[in-house]
């Protein structure tokens, strides 16, 4: 079965999701990526950033994060996923990430390196979200 949403509907999920990120975070993960409502090991989380509530924008049916956002890698990993968290912890959504320039489609994230050692600056360029027409 496959549902079909409206671009009234997909507008209203892109709000939303505007509306609970705010004052999350997304952490950078490396590993293969759990069920969304199965939090990542402390092995898998190379990083933490905060959103900032002035970097989040909406436009129709996309919610952009805008950056550059820094944080610290807390573990070497390559980063290959994020997951976006509320302020308490409860997962929102997973998204794929890609380096700058790396020519990849459909990246979600896109950051300067991937590539981390714990103590290296982790710095995101852009996080775009779109609610799918299917």
């Amino acid at each position: 079965m496959s549902i079909r949403a409206s671009s009234w509907c997909r507008n209203a999920q892109a709000q939303a999701v505007a509306q609970i990120v705010t004052g999350g975070a997304c952490l950078i993960c490396s590993g293969k990526r759990p069920e969304i409502n199965v939090a990542p090991t402390a092995e898998q989380v190379i990083a933490k950033i905060f959103v900032p509530a002035q970097s989040i924008k909406v436009d129709g049916s996309t919610v952009t994060i805008q950056g550059p956002i820094e944080a610290l890698a807390k573990i070497p990993g390559i980063a290959q996923w994020f997951r976006l968290i509320m302020s308490d912890g409860k997962s929102i959504l997973d998204g794929t990430i890609g380096r700058i320039g790396s020519g990849k489609k459909n990246i979600d994230m896109l950051m300067t390196r991937v590539d981390l050692l714990a103590g290296d600056s982790v710095m995101v360029e852009r996080i775009a979200v779109c609610a799918k027409e299917d």
